[in-house]
């Protein structure tokens, strides 16, 4: 009598945006921003440009990124 391998299913296809760090399923495209819900990188990439016109100062940018949010997302 010869043993078979336990049979193994395939995981079905995610149709949620995958967690920070993963990878989207292949067919599956990333989840499209809407004007009231930026991304961190469209916010950080504000944030930033309000801190260099600023003049760079010292602290930890809360302030600009607080700006940032606010103003994309009123957008």
């Amino acid at each position: 009598m010869s043993r078979r391998p336990p049979q193994t299913t395939r995981p079905a296809i995610e149709l949620t945006a995958p967690s920070p760090g993963r990878e989207a399923p292949l067919g599956v495209p990333p989840p499209v921003p809407t004007a009231t819900h930026p991304t961190e990188d469209e916010i950080r990439m504000l944030a930033y440009l309000k801190w260099e016109q600023a003049g760079c100062p010292s602290g930890d940018g809360t302030r600009f990124w607080a700006e940032a949010e606010r103003e994309l997302r009123a957008s």
